[in-house]
């Protein structure tokens, strides 16, 4: 398996691939829900953005994973900004937007693998620190994450207001991790 970063020279040949995988990833549990293709590709430009990294696992010629961090400062969500910004400096934060792992490949390195490289490639554009945030339960990040180093942010909780929350009726509360670099 290698691991590349995506470039204006090979957004279009891996677009199809990751709006696919993303779509099959993100229905399917845990999380069930549904991305057109518009979402999903407003989602993969954010690969252009000089203050992204965006790598793709290929195994064969095949995309099998993805992770996107984007600099927090850019994150177009401004609750969660105004929730962590006296805890970071958000222009030097990349936040882990996007990660995902084809099913048939879970439980081999890939997603820590993603991370790493996500990690490496962030303490080389001189970010100082890494957050992401995730379900509070139920959630297979959290161990992932915890593993590779990255702790809870105590006393910062959000509560998810989606509407797949809405219609499962059921609390979806949001916690935040971080590992400085």
């Amino acid at each position: 398996m290698e691991i590349v970063s995506v470039t204006k020279e090979n957004y279009e040949h891996y677009k199809d691939a990751y709006i696919k995988l993303y779509q099959d990833i993100f229905s399917k549990a845990p999380y069930f829900e549904i991305f057109t293709r518009e979402e999903v590709e407003r989602v993969y430009r954010l690969s252009l953005l000089n203050a992204t990294i965006s790598l793709l696992a290929i195994e064969n010629d095949q995309l099998i994973g993805f992770a996107l961090g984007i600099q927090l400062s850019m994150h177009n969500d401004k609750n969660f900004k105004t929730l962590v910004d006296k805890y970071f400096e958000l222009e030097r934060v990349l936040y882990n937007a996007e990660l995902g792992v084809h099913s048939q490949y879970r439980g081999l390195g890939i997603g820590s693998r993603l991370i790493n490289k996500r990690v490496a490639f962030a303490k080389e554009k001189g970010y100082r620190a890494i957050c992401m945030r995730t379900k509070k339960e139920g959630s297979m990040s959290v161990s992932l994450y915890k593993r590779l180093g990255f702790e809870l942010l105590e006393g910062v909780e959000e509560l998810s207001t989606t509407e797949k929350s809405m219609l499962l009726e059921k609390e979806d509360i949001r916690v935040v991790f971080y590992r400085y670099i």
